[in-house]
């Protein structure tokens, strides 16, 4: 378990840099007059906590907003109270969109930084009713060169007071993750605690409309973050399957029974995104049924050489990776994703790779996804004979695939040999070219957990198939 480091200053707590903690921001007065109106407002219900959006509708899928659609400008009551025009003197811009949070013990957020090509510098957070814990986290993946002590990462809690206000710009905003631990209690002191009761945050934003951050911060800009996977991830995944693309289509005919069945439960004229489709061969009108029952297609690949192939085939397809999907937000009723997450080396990768398949979903919409299984079939077949990497303990395994050596006139065989050595294959006494495939495979259990780490997301079902473990999910309405 990761150790986590304080960030204190002498006497008090020292806010990272751009961070202000105004302390009764609004009176007792105001406090009730802001409660009363609120509560007389319809609250939307999420999974553990309810809010309210005014200005802009804050998409959880999206960790943003869908800027076409403006529900107009925030309540009057703000600049009514005077309340507007203090935040404008604090930060310099008038926010336009809100979102309100209604707390209940024992609810909290995960460690996140709000989208930074979604909103400008200043985020302002209003506490009302009940105080709380509130941490700022930075470690070495965001961008910090070292954390002293030998610790994971740096730790910055504070008190946020009733009727605080808590102004995050700069560094603090864009440099920074931001979280409220999952409790009930909050321990000030080791001599105090505090309950936590019921408490409301309002949190204003002004939407960026350039969509485009250049912060120094690059680890948690998604505006900066160039696609670039880890080494292992380039060499046996990305080449290895430009190396063995057209002997791998060649293998990959047959329609899993329940990639099948998904698609058959969906309604017709569904749009259906397959994302990592190879060869294919769940794009056609067979997998989901019959040639009389239309589902609309949608095919994204990362191997340049299986969507040409697909391509053929006359089948709707893109180049595309599965970290970065080239589709609009919100855009296709139902996904796949088969055989594919455990090509990626990472939890935090496998994690993102999720929540851009759940981005392109809408609310409501459903997913399938397959993934290899730790417990094999046979596994002296299997995983007793891949290559384990770091002592298989991770679950990480390299897996041999060979492209025999065409047998005289057979030309296409030949042609798919001499590609595979020619694009790093090593020829076994040259009858094949052998090349290796990463794979991340998943014990059980493994990837429901993984599904539950990704706001937004819901498991609807998990089973066991035939060596792989299968989720299907589907996106929240919120």
């Amino acid at each position: 378990m990761a150790k986590e480091g304080a960030y204190h200053g002498e006497d008090e707590v020292k806010l990272p840099s751009g961070a202000i903690l105004l302390e009764e921001f609004v009176s007792p007065e105001e406090e009730r007059f802001l409660i009363q109106w609120l509560d007389q407002q319809p609250w939307a219900q999420l999974a553990k906590r309810r809010v309210q959006h005014y200005g802009y509708e804050f998409k959880y899928g999206l960790r943003g907003v869908d800027r076409d659609k403006c529900l107009g400008p925030l309540p009057a009551l703000f600049h009514e109270m005077g309340l507007m025009e203090r935040l404008v003197e604090i930060c310099g811009t008038e926010p336009d969109q809100l979102t309100i949070n209604e707390y209940l013990p024992g609810v909290g957020l995960r460690p996140h930084v709000d989208t930074h090509s979604m909103f400008e510098d200043s985020i302002l957070s209003l506490s009302l009713l009940s105080g709380v814990s509130f941490e700022f986290r930075r470690g070495v993946e965001d961008g910090l060169e070292q954390v002293p002590g030998g610790l994971s990462e740096l730790v910055c809690a504070t008190w946020l007071s009733p009727r605080s206000l808590l102004l995050m710009s700069g560094e603090s905003r864009y440099g920074w993750r931001h979280y409220i631990p999952l409790r009930k209690y909050d321990r000030l002191r080791p001599d105090e605690t505090i309950k936590r009761s019921r408490r409301v945050s309002l949190t204003f934003r002004r939407v960026r409309q350039s969509q485009i951050c250049s912060c120094a911060y690059p680890q948690l800009c998604d505006s900066q973050q160039v696609p670039v996977p880890p080494p292992c991830e380039q060499e046996y995944v990305h080449e290895t399957y430009e190396a063995i693309a057209p002997h791998f289509s060649s293998t990959r005919f047959a329609v899993w029974p329940g990639v099948r069945e998904f698609l058959r439960s969906l309604q017709e004229f569904s749009i259906v995104a397959d994302v990592g489709c190879g060869n294919g061969k769940y794009l056609n009108a067979e997998a989901s049924g019959s040639p009389q029952r239309s589902l609309f297609m949608i095919g994204s690949d990362r191997s340049e050489t299986l969507v040409r192939l697909a391509a053929n085939s006359g089948s709707d397809i893109l180049v595309g990776d599965c970290l970065h999907i080239a589709m609009r937000n919100e855009c296709v009723d139902a996904a796949i994703m088969i055989a594919v997450l455990h090509h990626i080396h990472t939890d935090q990768r496998r994690r993102s790779a999720l929540r851009e398949f759940l981005r392109i979903l809408k609310p409501g919409g459903r997913g399938l996804i397959y993934v290899w299984a730790y417990e094999q079939d046979c596994p002296a077949k299997t995983v007793e004979k891949w290559t384990p990497l770091d002592g298989g303990e991770k679950g990480d395994y390299l897996v041999p695939w060979q492209v025999p050596r065409g047998k005289e006139q057979d030309e296409a065989r030949e042609d798919w040999f001499a590609r595979a050595v020619r694009l790093g294959g090593r020829a076994t006494d040259s009858s094949a070219a052998l090349l290796y495939r990463y794979y991340h495979v998943f014990r059980e259990g493994e990837l429901v957990d993984l599904c539950t780490r990704v706001e937004g997301l819901e498991v609807v079902r998990h089973w066991f198939d035939r060596s792989n473990w299968a989720v299907e999910i589907s996106k929240s309405l919120q």
